[in-house]
């Protein structure tokens, strides 16, 4: 099975906050076993490479696409 997959598109946007949060100190290791996957998937996430469609960019960050 997709490993990416098990992320639904409200886990991703958590994810992302979660990267972006500067007070939180969290590996992308540390955010991978919260959620139960790979530290590459969070990685992905973090560059952009997976879930394109949950995310736009805006003046304030990443945001939902409608």
């Amino acid at each position: 099975p997709n490993v990416v997959s098990k992320l639904t598109d409200e886990q991703v946007l958590e994810i992302i906050q979660l990267l972006q949060d500067k007070d939180l100190v969290l590996t992308h290791k540390n955010i991978a076993d919260k959620y139960g996957v790979c530290r590459s998937t969070i990685s992905q996430i973090a560059s952009g490479k997976l879930h394109k469609s949950v995310w736009t960019f805006s003046s304030v960050g990443r945001t939902q696409s409608s």
